[in-house]
């Protein structure tokens, strides 16, 4: 599946962080939840909303926390708030 490019520099801006080696790995991880919530939504592309809920829920399965998901993606996009509802099933 494709990436809308806004999509695919935020994924790029979120595992920059990441260790150098578990970078590929983590992208790889998060791309594959990403495209799962866009066929869900039934988007053909990937958008920025996919790539947040994959970038949240992978996260969590990962053991991070709440906070510290949510302040990575502060300055990123808009409106953390309204995925609210992925961490309140964690």
């Amino acid at each position: 599946m494709k990436f809308e490019a806004n999509a695919k520099s935020l994924l790029d801006d979120l595992v920059a962080p990441f260790p150098f080696l578990m970078r590929p790995l983590a992208k790889k991880m998060i791309e594959g939840k990403v495209v799962e919530e866009a066929k869900k939504a039934g988007h053909e592309q990937a958008q920025i909303d996919d790539v947040v809920r994959g970038y949240i829920i992978v996260g969590l399965s990962r053991g991070n926390e709440p906070e510290k998901i949510k302040s990575s993606l502060n300055g990123k996009i808009e409106d953390v708030s309204k995925f609210d509802d992925l961490f309140v099933q964690a």
